[in-house]
């Protein structure tokens, strides 16, 4: 193998990046996908014991004031969880950035609106051929 020392680092430490990377982004999303799905179970639990909870109140005749504080904190949790879950599972976002949008266009690809195109217009009068 001949080749400088230097390259042959750089492309040892750039394949080994690329890993890392592929490798992060592939946990990133499992793990995600587990909080998405371990959220939406406990949403779904906490809904249940909710309507258990209201059909208990009922059994006994009382008034529903509100959630016990246990089935409230789980909804906030699962909702946390599947927020995250959301994020972490998408992992391929677009920049917010205009600038990387816009510099790979021309101007007549932005300002194209053929709506505005007029094809009856005064220069048919004004041109007109004799």
């Amino acid at each position: 193998l001949l080749c400088d020392t230097h390259a042959c680092l750089d492309a040892t430490s750039a394949r080994l990046l690329v890993s890392f990377h592929l490798k992060t982004t592939t946990i990133m999303s499992s793990v995600g996908s587990m909080a998405l799905i371990i959220g939406l179970v406990g949403l779904a639990h906490a809904a249940y014991s909710a309507m258990e909870h209201r059909g208990f109140l009922k059994v006994v005749d009382r008034e529903f004031t509100s959630l016990p504080i246990d089935v409230t904190i789980q909804v906030v949790v699962c909702l946390v969880l599947v927020l995250f879950g959301l994020v972490q599972a998408k992992a391929s976002f677009k920049p917010t950035d205009w600038t990387d949008t816009f510099n790979q266009k021309t101007y007549d690809d932005i300002s194209v609106r053929p709506s505005f195109s007029t094809f009856r217009h005064r220069g048919q009068r004004l041109f007109k051929e004799t």
